[in-house]
């Protein structure tokens, strides 16, 4: 039910999930480099590679949104640019709610 994930072994890209995720980039084959891009991030991560039992909430943007922000930089756009469309006007409000939430482990209101 992911459409991708990393393992000690390498990247593995979740066809299903990924050819159904209408909510990505309308096409699919963008999504395929955004995607793989994102995970051989997460290889190069060495925290994504060590088992954290609860992470923090910015522990865990940190992992994730290094892995967006240069999995944008290799294939030119953001994987959910609904959430752009949704954030805009609100990003003040987003932020403060980030930074109190940010040292907590509960990572459901802002992540997966």
């Amino acid at each position: 039910n992911s459409g991708g994930v990393t393992t000690e072994a390498g990247v593995v890209i979740g066809l299903e999930a990924l050819c159904n995720a209408d909510w990505m980039q309308p096409d699919v084959g963008d999504r395929f480099v955004h995607l793989i891009a994102h995970e051989y991030v997460h290889v190069q991560q060495p925290g994504a590679r060590l088992e954290v039992e609860q992470p923090t909430l910015l522990y865990q943007t940190l992992l994730e949104g290094g892995a967006e922000y240069v999995g944008e930089l290799i294939s030119g756009q953001t994987a959910n640019a609904h959430l752009h469309r949704w954030a805009q006007g609100r990003e003040c409000a987003l932020e403060r709610a980030f930074v109190q939430d940010s040292r907590g482990t509960d990572l459901s209101q802002w992540l997966y």
